[in-house]
């Protein structure tokens, strides 16, 4: 059923699992420590959700050619939860842990863990909220050798099972008036990959040094409240995206940016709601490949509509300005998502859903595109068991030179089980 591995196994996979749980515990009691299980119990709520799942992936590398190539596995996961809240304002803290095991492809045997809290309060008409993720993978050491080419969207999917730390944070303080408001705000979302860098004679064809990046950006907006339909706004932001060296050579798409805004959060029509946000945004580089100077929209957009009582559609746009994680180019970052989700009389709950994506590189013809068509169906086994089953088709292709090398289709399904304790 299964192609031969030939890759061969690192030796940390086989106590991926022990390493993994044991340094997700500390990081756990380090936080929620000092606060103590009674007080945690005390002053909010405690949930726990533990979840088991069984995958199989028909291209685990998400290459068309070369040695990677239509490599398929098992996967098993293991999956778990924890979440306390103070109240529905005031504190939240979580802990996600999750690994995967691949039965076919132990390289790619991997544990994430999510560590993050979300807090907000205010008095009178001074409010402010702070929330950030910390996301720590524990991986493979090493890249993967795509000697076949490989798409932009392959590169991403293999690099999100290394070494690596992320994190992602936001934060906002507003001031309220009668109808207007003016709120201060800012955002971080940053890269840190930890996995051999290799130069020269010693990189192997198709071996990505993957680039440290991070978007750092801060800003004030100015806006009006409408009854209680929504809140319309003006903003600007001022930001800075980083692209770190690749071996021994620095980065030249490295950019100040300078962002203007309008905003509409709230109802547009009775059934429905949403956010959207748009505008310029200018980006100046030192130097090439591209343009010194660019200028592109930037789209922020999610919109729902409650179609009758048991169905409802979802849209989602977003179009930014990036940097490659495995090249010196700056990028388009394109998404485009289309959900329909239904929830029947009985203890069911469907949701089928096509997603585009897409990477137009400055100064280079790639184009790379995923298009995803996905469904998934969950069954309440009881009030705190659930059952969930999920499939995923793929096609990933360069758009501008279709070429087969940046090309793949994959097949993904798994079923799940969570239980809350």
């Amino acid at each position: 059923m299964f192609k031969k591995n030939r890759v061969n196994p690192r030796p940390w996979v086989g106590n991926f699992t022990r390493i993994g749980r044991r340094r997700g515990l500390v990081v756990l009691l380090a936080v929620l420590g000092p606060i103590g299980p009674g007080m945690l119990v005390g002053a909010g709520s405690f949930d726990v959700e533990l979840g088991t799942g069984l995958i199989y992936d028909t291209n685990v590398y998400r290459a068309e050619l070369g040695t990677v190539a239509e490599r398929d596995s098992m996967i098993s996961e293991l999956s778990a939860e924890v979440r306390w809240r103070e109240g529905i304002d005031g504190l939240q803290l979580f802990y996600r842990p999750r690994a995967q095991r691949f039965w076919s492809e132990r390289t790619e045997d991997h544990v994430q863990h999510d560590l993050g809290f979300n807090y907000r309060g205010g008095h009178g008409p001074l409010s402010f909220q702070i929330q950030s993720t910390q996301t720590r993978v524990q991986g493979a050491s090493q890249a993967v050798e795509f000697d076949g080419g490989r798409n932009a969207f392959a590169t991403a999917a293999v690099r999100g099972r290394r070494n690596q730390w992320q994190n992602r944070s936001s934060g906002q303080f507003r001031i309220d008036g009668d109808t207007a408001f003016v709120r201060v705000l800012g955002n971080l979302v940053y890269f840190d990959i930890d996995t051999e860098r290799l130069v020269g004679a010693a990189r192997p064809l198709g071996y990505d040094n993957w680039i440290n990046r991070y978007d750092l950006w801060g800003g004030v907006d100015v806006g009006h409240r409408m009854d209680d339909r929504g809140e319309l706004y003006l903003g600007v932001r001022r930001g800075y995206i980083h692209q770190g060296d690749q071996g021994a050579r620095p980065s030249s798409r490295s950019s100040h940016y300078t962002r203007a805004v309008i905003g509409y959060t709230g109802q547009f029509h009775e059934r429905v709601s949403g956010r959207i946000e748009a505008g310029p945004s200018r980006h100046d580089y030192r130097s090439g490949p591209g343009a010194l100077r660019l200028t592109r929209l930037y789209l922020d957009a999610s919109l729902s509509a409650q179609l009758d009582p048991k169905n409802q559609l979802s849209f989602r746009a977003v179009e930014r300005q990036w940097v490659s994680g495995s090249g010196f180019l700056g990028n388009r970052d394109m998404t485009y998502g289309l959900t329909w989700t239904h929830q029947s009389e009985t203890l069911w709950t469907s949701r089928v859903g096509f997603l585009a994506r897409g990477l137009n590189y400055d100064g280079s013809p790639v184009n790379d595109w995923l298009y995803t068509l996905s469904s998934e169906m969950t069954y309440l086994l009881r009030s705190n068991l659930r059952l969930g089953l999920q499939l995923e088709l793929s096609r990933a292709r360069d758009e501008k030179r279709d070429l087969t090398a940046r090309s793949y289709d994959r097949t993904w399904a798994g079923i799940f089980l969570s239980r809350e304790l």
